[in-house]
């Protein structure tokens, strides 16, 4: 009698686990703590001009990113000696540039479920005016966001820095004298 009574609470509280970890694993992986994802936006009929107008929130990303928190070994600052910075740098764990193609596209970047900002990726150098953020494929596994003034406060916000560092990403000051 006393060991099916053990059994039974046994079986009982393998479910109520089970049960538990369910539910909990089934939320919105999107709203994450900790999350840094890129998504690229391949398929856009979109103009740049009607991309950068469109609310943030209105654009559809497809359903995985790019690349995440747990791909980025460094995130770099350079900043100038009065403290403006126009330009970050993510530096991979691996090469990452074929991951995100040799086509210029448009990019959103979501943190912890926020979508923080968008803009454009070049895989390339361009000789055309670049939106409020754009990145571009610098090395195989480097890639520099470039802000212009709209842009700054965008990748300059506290919140990423504080995802990156909470996630124990490599972060780097580099003073770039001034500007």
């Amino acid at each position: 009698m006393r060991r099916q009574f053990i059994r039974n609470l046994f079986t009982f509280s393998f479910f109520v686990i089970s049960l538990f970890c369910v539910f909990n694993c089934s939320q919105d992986s999107s709203k994450e703590e900790g999350t840094f994802n890129i998504y690229l936006i391949r398929d856009s009929e979109l103009n740049i001009l009607e991309f950068d107008s469109t609310d943030i929130e209105r654009i559809n990303l497809p359903d995985n990113p790019v690349t995440s928190i747990c791909d980025i070994d460094t995130y770099k600052i350079f900043q100038s000696e009065n403290g403006l910075s126009l330009c970050h740098s993510i530096i991979f764990k691996t090469e990452t540039k074929d991951k995100f193609g040799s086509e210029n596209c448009y990019f959103v970047l979501v943190v912890n479920g926020i979508r923080m900002y968008k803009g454009e990726y070049w895989a390339n150098f361009m000789d055309t005016y670049p939106m409020d953020v754009t990145l571009l494929a610098y090395r195989d596994s480097e890639f520099h966001i470039m802000a212009n003034d709209e842009g700054k406060d965008k990748i300059n916000d506290s919140d990423i820095l504080n995802t990156l560092i909470d996630s124990g990403v490599n972060i780097i000051y580099q003073n770039t004298g001034t500007l």
